[in-house]
């Protein structure tokens, strides 16, 4: 389409958004967020920038009263928009993406609900939108070095949000600084879950902070006021060269473009990970990625696979499982989840789900997670009830009846199902023989426990991404990749891939 006609046609919605906000129905809402996003990135593939029509647009929406329209807008802009910028792991789309943000942070600090936003970034010299790209710029600009001599105190690690990125990515970081600042205190600042995973190692503490994903805009970006309140009460009291910060393109600074110190010290203290560009188009995974820059910034040479770091009251827990269910078998433990982190894209089918679980079954116990979504739970409820009119042992177990249950000896079940903590999902997995799931959190925990795995990547044809986000360990790690439109097209593929995951899980036997 002619960029004379998309900004016409855009322009125009964006004033009918404009003039009829108060009466706007979701379906009419819709509508524009689908247009925004398809003139975006229509224009910026005509002319090479970014279209700011199209983004007031997505801003409109997102911050509309009525929250299903909030809703609405904020689909379009992060799975939609952002996401496919920032999957695409180049350079040109890092860049196009930090002027989409600059643009919705500044559209938001005008906002009354966006003023202590505006406030803050006043105080650390950020005036407007250009204010924030040049920051930016500056920070891409330069790779610091850190001198393992130096002698800090404290040491800030941002999570990524995401359990799996934080494995995969934010561990890396800090096996560095352990081996290299063994008696400096480490920080994680995010989620509380992180000390279910890290809460057996002495030198981590994790300060809780809370993004939520399915939050308004304005509210995910008011996180950031948390997270800069918890640095300065870390560094209270500290110089600035006795502490350090370090930021994996973390969304809690929606990826770097909101500063967390004054602006005399960040260049001194402030590390800034672009895992999206770093090294690129190099096949590496994001672990692998992770652990050459820091190996840039530290000055050294030394490979970190991604760790994690169950309390031993964790690890009985496992333990105690299966030794159970081993006591009296001799069937293969295998871990199992079909969560997908809520994105459904990397879902096969629940027939596909049911199908390989009773074909698992055949000779092996399976210990099958919940999930953490009520659709998620769901779905497994389904597939554990035409197991049991098959006539299957199931034992159900969650954080409640978990002591009762284990004190009653397992009857040799053929399914155990999990519903609770990631941790002691955690803990299941480092206890089995094998783990087998989607591409999601669950594959990167296999992958740091060493625990050999067997992941179904649904790739939506970006092989950048494909192969950045598989997961890196010490263990054996196998990857079934699929192309999203064979789903539909190949009425054959459940079959085949229930033949391929059978001879991995054979291979793993021998």
């Amino acid at each position: 389409m002619d960029t004379v006609i998309i900004k016409t046609e855009t322009e125009q919605c964006l004033n009918e958004l404009r003039t009829n906000k108060l009466t706007l129905t979701a379906e009419k809402a819709t509508a524009y967020a689908c247009l925004a996003v398809s003139h975006f990135f229509e224009y910026n593939k005509a002319i090479g920038k970014s279209f700011r029509p199209a983004i007031e647009i997505l801003c409109e929406l997102n911050t509309h009263p009525d929250t299903e329209i909030a809703r609405i807008g904020l689909s379009a802009l992060f799975p939609n928009l952002i996401e496919k910028l920032n999957d695409s792991f180049t350079p040109r789309n890092c860049e196009l993406y930090d002027h989409v943000f600059a643009q919705v942070i500044s559209f938001c600090c005008q906002l009354p609900e966006g003023s202590a936003l505006k406030a803050a970034l006043d105080q650390v010299g950020i005036k407007d939108e250009t204010a924030i790209l040049v920051r930016k710029f500056k920070l891409n600009q330069r790779l610091q070095k850190l001198s393992p001599d130096r002698k800090m105190k404290k040491i800030l690690v941002l999570s990524r949000v995401t359990i799996g990125a934080d494995i995969a990515v934010t561990s890396v970081i800090i096996s560095h600084l352990k081996q290299q600042f063994p008696a400096t205190e480490l920080v994680i600042l995010g989620s509380p879950k992180l000390t279910e995973l890290y809460g057996g190692d002495l030198q981590i503490r994790v300060r809780e902070i809370n993004y939520g994903r399915s939050s308004s805009l304005i509210a995910r970006l008011n996180i950031w006021l948390e997270v800069k309140a918890a640095v300065q009460a870390e560094v209270l009291g500290l110089d600035p060269d006795q502490f350090c910060i370090f930021d994996p393109d973390s969304r809690l600074t929606q990826l770097g473009l909101l500063p967390l110190v004054k602006p005399d010290i960040e260049s001194g203290c402030y590390y800034f990970f672009e895992s999206r560009s770093f090294l690129y188009p190099e096949p590496q995974k994001i672990g692998q990625l992770t652990s050459s820059w820091m190996n840039e910034v530290l000055g050294i040479t030394c490979q970190h696979f991604p760790f994690i770091s169950l309390s031993a009251k964790s690890l009985s827990r496992g333990q105690e499982i299966a030794d159970q269910l081993r006591s009296n078998d001799e069937r293969r433990i295998i871990s199992l989840s079909f969560g997908v982190g809520g994105n459904l894209t990397k879902r096969i089918s629940e027939e596909f789900e049911n199908e390989l679980l009773q074909v698992l079954l055949n000779d092996s116990i399976v210990i099958l997670d919940k999930g953490a979504s009520t659709e998620e739970t769901e779905s497994v409820n389904r597939v554990v009830s035409l197991l049991q009119n098959q006539r299957k042992t199931i034992v159900e177990l969650n954080e409640q009846n978990y002591p009762s249950t284990l004190n009653v000896n397992l009857q040799q079940p053929d399914l155990v199902v999990w519903q609770g903590s990631i941790g002691s999902f955690a803990s299941f997995i480092a206890s089995s023989d094998e783990y087998l799931g989607y591409d999601s959190s669950g594959q990167h925990l296999a992958a740091a426990l060493g625990v050999p795995s067997i992941t179904i990547f649904v790739n939506s044809g970006n092989e950048i991404f494909a192969q950045r986000w598989q997961s890196s360990g010490a263990g054996r790690t196998e990857i079934i990749p699929l192309e999203s439109s064979q789903i539909h097209s190949n009425p054959q593929l459940t079959k085949l891939i229930i033949q391929r995951i059978l001879q991995l899980h054979q291979s793993f036997n021998c």
